[in-house]
């Protein structure tokens, strides 16, 4: 074989001149392959694709085509089944993120832990510029897995990694591969190695992610509460991007208001949100960010009532996953892949976050002191949630109300566990001194993705010591007020609640109010039956 032929990629050789083995057999994993020379025996070079990282490929492992998900270099999600040639079979699940950063790598390392539903420990490996975490367990007899997380030491960027084998004959001979396969595996592992990029500030624009920086989301997020005009709102995004990065912003930008949209404009949930679609073909930019807003009025504080207290309301999350699909049709990209990126504050965290959960409208959603989600809300919103939670703690589907029984403590755990994928595209920078962090941890409310928490007061301790030390059947009984709140308005309005729960008619007020301008209408006897 020639030199040649030799530098030449494995794809655009003559399959004829390929190695007889099972990865270059299979043309999609044989796009990945860098050479036609192993690595080691039996391994050979992998390129992501991503173009974040490499690795040794066995020579028996495909690439799963029809389960490959890849974001611009964002995200890419894959299997590889692999053959060993010795009497097992392997499953390798890779995920890379490039958001995730080295200061936040035990939340990754917890949310791995939770994907692997054990309790484990993990051993760190340190390289140069990256560190390994590993674990191994048994799930039985025939079977034996190592976990492993990676994490960029340079830049941000994470690798989930779980690399599972199944003995295919007697427990004898399994015994036996697992004491000689547990060192090659951890060497395996150790080949995930990030590739660096020799310009760094290049690669925002490349990601699909030209607002990368906290700073840039949270001015975008205040712009939305001012009320400018499309042509006003276009001319302060670009004035703020030149300031935050010290350049023109080079991508169009089109302006969508959920008053615009039929699904939402004139509902009475109260959700209220500005699409802005960023795009360039020559700059290679496409991508989507929902601004929602936080509570404005007193339909928001209505909502907050029901939808994160009583946890009986989600018309806003509802209405947030139907402006996002309106605003697909209206910029033409219902049919492609866009990255949709979720900004919220306040009230506007729990719709994202719960439309995101429930109804996976976002690629990832960035909040700053957020209402958190409510994972009695999630029950009536996500019919499979609902459903594991029925069957998990044997309540019945007849019973609307049965969940509110549940130990609150084992009910948050379980709903952090079953949303733990997803978590993992929500992040959150939250003050602790603000209010809602404050009642953040009373039943109902859960704190899901990466959080960065900050103590903006340090003189003051904060509210939250003080919610926590309230005992939860205390809590409980607001709750069943709420609940009863709810379910009164959402038969006759505010009046029919109050009237429901306190036993006071509001109406009689009006026409105590009306003696005061008009001459008596009715009796002093009707209103005394009325009081």
């Amino acid at each position: 074989m020639s030199n040649e032929e030799t530098n030449q990629k494995p794809s655009e050789m003559n399959p004829e001149d390929l190695p007889e083995v099972r990865a270059f057999q299979d043309e999609f994993t044989r796009s990945f392959l860098q050479s036609i020379e192993e690595t080691e025996a039996g391994y050979y070079p992998f390129l992501s694709g991503t173009g974040a990282y490499q690795m040794d490929f066995p020579a028996g492992g495909i690439v799963g085509e029809r389960g490959y998900a890849l974001k611009e270099s964002e995200y890419e999600g894959y299997l590889i089944g692999v053959d060993n040639n010795n009497g097992t079979e392997s499953s390798i699940n890779f995920i890379y993120d490039d958001y995730k950063k080295s200061s936040n790598k035990e939340n990754y390392l917890d949310n791995l832990e939770k994907r692997l539903g054990l309790n484990v420990k993990f051993e760190k490996i340190i390289n140069d510029n990256q560190s390994l975490y590993v674990t191994y367990f048994e799930r039985s007899e025939d079977t034996f897995t190592f976990a492993g997380y990676v994490q960029n030491e340079l830049s941000p960027g994470g690798i989930q990694v779980i690399h599972e084998t199944g003995c295919l004959n007697s427990i004898e001979n399994c015994i036996d591969v697992k004491e000689s396969s547990k060192k090659e595996i951890i060497n395996w592992m150790q080949s995930i190695q990030y590739v660096e990029k020799e310009d760094e500030s290049e690669c925002y624009v490349m990601s699909g992610r030209i607002l990368n920086t906290n700073e840039m989301r949270l001015r975008l997020i205040d712009l939305e509460y001012e009320n400018l005009s499309e042509e006003q709102l276009i001319e302060q995004i670009k004035i703020i991007y030149i300031e935050e990065y010290g350049e023109e912003l080079t991508a169009n930008i089109d302006v969508f208001h959920s008053s615009e949209s039929t699904l939402v404009a004139n509902n009475n949930s109260g959700y209220d949100g500005t699409a802005l679609y960023f795009y360039s073909e020559e700059n290679y930019i496409n991508e989507v960010y929902v601004i929602s807003q936080g509570t404005q009025d007193m339909v928001d504080w209505e909502y907050n009532l029901e939808a994160m207290f009583a946890g009986l309301n989600y018309s806003q999350a509802e209405k947030t996953r139907d402006f996002v699909t309106d605003f697909k049709k209206e910029f033409n990209i219902d049919e492609i892949s866009v990255p949709v990126i979720g900004l919220s504050h306040s009230l506007a965290h729990n719709n994202n976050t719960t439309a995101h959960l429930a109804f996976d409208i976002f690629d990832k959603v960035y909040s700053i002191n957020g209402a958190q989600t409510n994972y009695y809300q999630l029950y009536y919103t996500d019919d499979d949630f609902a459903f594991k939670v029925r069957s998990n703690f044997s309540i019945s589907r007849i019973d609307p109300y049965a969940i509110y029984n549940i130990d609150p403590q084992q009910l948050r755990t379980f709903a952090e566990n079953y949303y733990a994928d997803k978590a993992e595209n929500i992040h959150q920078l939250i003050s602790e001194d603000d209010p809602l962090y404050a009642i953040s941890g009373v039943r109902g409310f859960f704190t899901l993705g990466e959080v960065d928490y900050y103590d903006t007061n340090p003189d003051f301790p904060g509210l939250r010591t003080l919610m926590e030390d309230i005992p939860d059947p205390v809590i409980k009984d607001f709750q069943e007020l709420a609940v009863q709140y709810t379910v009164s308005s959402q038969r006759g309005g505010m009046q029919a609640a109050i009237q429901d729960i306190l036993g006071v008619n509001l109406k009689v007020f009006d026409e105590v109010d009306m003696l005061n301008v008009y001459p008596p209408t009715c009796s002093s006897e009707k209103i005394e039956k009325q009081l």
